[in-house]
């Protein structure tokens, strides 16, 4: 199956054959025939074992315990370690749910899979409201649609720009974001974060913005990475 991911993901499906993928794998034709019907079957097989593989590993962190930042930084790496260790899976499957008619299987829906991923992050959402860690103000689909937002950026932004590696701290930091926000003490809507906020003067704070500062080459400058 390695062999059909590499051949998927670096030529596409409608110019990969069966002949390519076997010699991939350093077998016959007639043996990769035997555990697949087709390049169709194969190629579904892949992207669902992709869904089905983040499913097992969200399902996981989101049962990792702690409160709400905990639980959400541990949701957040995973999505990253996710993409770290399977990225040609993550590129097939994201290019299927786009694929220009011929350059995926006819008939291959993988909204579903997506979908009940999507789903079960709605529903930590919604438990957390429930349990008063998170705001009301928004729905569990709202907040849900945001932490993704943040998380699938950073993913395409890691190849597009050289040297953006998401990484554990950089899961924090935007887990970090998403509950407190970017507005600054004195801005309108003081205190409306989707948690209660820390002291900003505190040593933990300033360390980050210490950081923030290096980020951009501005004073103060850092040590460390993401």
């Amino acid at each position: 199956m390695r062999a059909g991911l590499r051949c998927f993901a670096e030529r596409g499906y409608a110019a990969t054959a069966m002949q390519d993928i076997a010699r991939a794998a350093r077998v016959s034709k007639p043996a990769l025939y035997y555990h697949f019907r087709d390049k169709a079957d194969l190629f579904r097989a892949l992207v669902t074992e992709a869904h089905e593989a983040r499913f097992r590993r969200l399902q996981a962190a989101l049962r990792s315990g702690g409160d709400v930042r905990s639980r959400l930084t541990a949701v957040m790496h995973t999505i990253f370690e996710s993409f770290r260790k399977d990225r040609e899976l993550f590129q097939l499957a994201v290019a299927s749910m786009f694929a220009a008619p011929g350059d995926a299987p006819h008939g291959f829906d993988c909204r579903p899979l997506c979908q009940r991923n999507f789903e079960l992050v709605c529903g930590a959402m919604r438990a957390a409201q429930q349990a008063g860690e998170l705001s009301r103000r928004y729905t569990g689909r709202e907040l849900a649609q945001a932490f993704y937002g943040l998380a699938h950026y950073c993913l395409a932004a890691s190849l597009i720009f050289p040297g953006s590696r998401p990484g554990p701290r950089l899961a924090a930091r935007l887990v970090r974001l998403f509950l407190e926000g970017a507005g600054t003490a004195a801005a309108p809507g003081r205190g409306t974060g989707l948690v209660g906020r820390r002291n900003p003067d505190s040593p933990r704070r300033q360390g980050d913005q210490a950081e923030d500062r290096a980020r951009e080459g501005g004073p103060g400058r850092a040590r460390g990475g993401t």
